[in-house]
């Protein structure tokens, strides 16, 4: 009997758990409904661009000038991570030459 009341208390807490069925199926249903309008959109933009007579030769520089933006954001994002590197290894570079200053400090005033 204690079982059956763990168990029960279990389904319970799953149930209010808020895994509500019906909202889920509303939200899906509301994304499937927003997909089908950018899709109606997506075709209708298509429809109009392929009306105009150099609609190949600026989907081409459309396409091209994305490439290059990305290539551009990838160039930056190196850039970056290699000046902190720079950064990295001037310090570290840094911290070695304080070091051993003080390394023949120590032997100049240990031989004295």
């Amino acid at each position: 009997m204690d079982q059956f009341k763990d168990l029960h208390k279990e389904a319970e807490g799953l149930k209010n758990a808020g895994y509500n069925t019906g909202e889920i199926k509303k939200d899906i249903s509301n994304m499937e409904d927003e997909k089908e309008q950018l899709i109606k959109r997506v075709e209708r933009l298509k429809r109009k661009v392929e009306s105009h007579p150099n609609s190949t030769t600026m989907m081409n520089v459309a396409r091209n000038l994305r490439l290059e933006r990305d290539r551009e954001k990838k160039l930056a994002e190196q850039r970056q991570e290699q000046s902190t590197l720079v950064s990295s290894v001037e310090s570290t570079k840094s911290k070695a030459e304080i070091f051993n200053m003080k390394i023949r400090e120590f032997g100049d005033f240990s031989l004295s």
